[in-house]
């Protein structure tokens, strides 16, 4: 994971930066005078740490106002809380999560999210990456 600082006087001018490196999976660290004022991360990276802390802790309900956003991270809780149980793999996550595994892989890495040991299938990532330069070659055509 890679962490950009940016200074808190020249966010106007560099917010389409921030935001397409925070979309590129990176944490954008917002410096004022002399100290850190803020992060900014992905919102499904929020949303998958979110979730993580919530397996070990269930009891905080985590709400940010809005009925949409809440429901989809009680998917993520439950989905996240099985994976990490071993009820569920990573394929099984990932379906539920509406993420390619390849991509809910890459953030759980990143994010330091420990990887059960049967997380991987061959034939699978095979499949996966045959769908993906299939849907990268009919975007391009």
């Amino acid at each position: 994971m890679v962490m950009k600082i940016f200074q808190a006087n020249k966010l106007t001018v560099r917010l389409e930066q921030i935001l397409k490196e925070v979309s590129d999976g990176h944490i954008a660290l917002i410096e004022g005078p002399g100290n850190h004022q803020a992060v900014l991360l992905d919102f499904t990276d929020f949303q998958i740490l979110i979730a993580f802390v919530h397996s070990f802790n269930p009891s905080p309900r985590f709400s940010v106002g809005s009925d949409a956003v809440d429901s989809t991270q009680v998917s993520y809780n439950h989905a996240i809380s099985a994976y990490l149980a071993g009820e569920i793999d990573l394929a099984e996550t990932s379906n539920q999560l509406n993420l390619s595994w390849i991509d809910l892989l890459q953030r759980f890495s990143h994010l330091g999210i420990p990887l059960q040991e049967d997380s991987f299938d061959l034939d699978d990532s095979i499949e996966e990456l045959r769908a993906i330069r299939y849907r990268n070659f009919r975007n391009w055509v």
